[in-house]
């Protein structure tokens, strides 16, 4: 049941908050002064390896899986899926993986980034207007009170060819 799926969501995302825990990023929490570092290389959009059988990794713009198979990756065969990104692809992804965390995504670094600006790429107006994101101090976010409904905003930031 989707309402009661988001009354427990709302629940503790308000008992963790009231035990000192800081909301990092949709699904995770963290005690003051500690952070989920192994997750925000994901939600930052940038490189990692993937070791073992049927690990991931992203390097040089190509998201790979390994084999889930033991016996192919002990061999040396070891990738099951490889897919390079274009420009547009990890444009959206440092979006779509930003927008996860609470803080959301600097426009500032977007731009050191990519040489371009969020606004210039992606149109935010509408989505501001109808209060599904935000865009203060520097930083696109999606409110507190939406974070539930995330996905059906990020969805706004896949643009078809």
């Amino acid at each position: 049941d989707e309402e009661l799926d988001s009354e427990m969501y709302y629940y503790i995302r308000d008992y963790l908050l009231k035990k000192g825990y800081n909301h990092i990023e949709v699904s995770n929490y963290a005690k003051e002064g500690y952070k989920p570092l192994h997750n925000l290389v994901y939600w930052d959009n940038k490189e990692y390896y993937g070791f073992g059988a049927g690990a991931s990794g992203y390097i040089d713009n190509i998201r790979y899986t390994n084999t889930r198979n033991v016996f192919k990756y002990n061999k040396g065969d070891y990738k099951y899926i490889e897919e390079s990104l274009s420009d547009k692809d990890i444009i959206e992804n440092e979006m779509i993986l930003g927008l996860r965390k609470i803080e959301g995504v600097s426009k500032k670094d977007f731009y050191n980034k990519y040489n371009k600006n969020i606004e210039d790429i992606f149109e935010i107006n509408e989505l501001i207007d109808k209060g599904l994101i935000k865009d203060e101090d520097g930083y696109i976010f999606i409110p507190s009170d939406k974070l539930y409904v995330s996905n059906s905003i990020l969805i706004n930031f896949i643009k078809e060819d």
